[in-house]
């Protein structure tokens, strides 16, 4: 739908997607990209804050913070879009990320300095963002992993040992 330029019709199919399935990473994404195309940047913000309390991929922790880099950029918060940015690389250093760095060092009109961990946990507290990968939605996934090794699930037990290491970082 959204390709062809019917965009209400596409973001009612994507939020039924959502509606459906929480954890359908691809609709959630491509909602917030029509939220962005269209500049409708409280929605953006609301669905990526809400995305963050089920994330448990590096990679998709990646993206989020990515777009709330991009989502502060936008409002002209470059100090908050920077750090947002500087925590997706955190989940994923092959985060692509350049491009916007030195953007906002044009913008801003001085180099930024790296954000520390306290201040990264002090914006996302004052900004009412998730800091990080959901405790409790990786405590579910060990759950399942033990249940599923104590039952014989060999494959869903490899598949949440896979997640969770990942999740690791290792």
């Amino acid at each position: 739908y959204i390709q062809l330029g019917m965009n209400e019709e596409g973001e009612d199919a994507l939020k039924k997607a959502v509606r459906w399935n929480p954890l359908c990473f691809d609709a959630r994404c491509e909602l917030i990209a029509l939220y962005r195309s269209t500049h409708r940047l409280a929605q953006m913000k609301n669905d990526i804050t809400d995305m963050l309390k089920y994330v448990y991929r590096r990679s998709h922790a990646a993206f989020c913070y990515g777009e709330l880099g991009h989502y502060y950029i936008k409002l002209t918060k470059y100090e908050i879009g920077f750090a947002m940015i500087s925590y997706a690389l955190e989940f994923d250093p092959d985060y692509s990320a350049g491009a916007e760095m030195f953007m906002i060092s044009q913008l801003c009109g001085h180099q930024l300095k790296p954000v520390t961990q306290d201040a990264l946990s002090r914006i996302c507290r004052i900004e009412n963002i998730p800091c990080g990968i959901n405790g409790t939605v990786l405590g579910t996934i060990r759950l399942l992993h033990d249940n599923a090794v104590s039952e014989g699930f060999s494959e869903l037990a490899e598949e949440c040992a896979d997640i969770l290491e990942a999740a690791d970082g290792s």
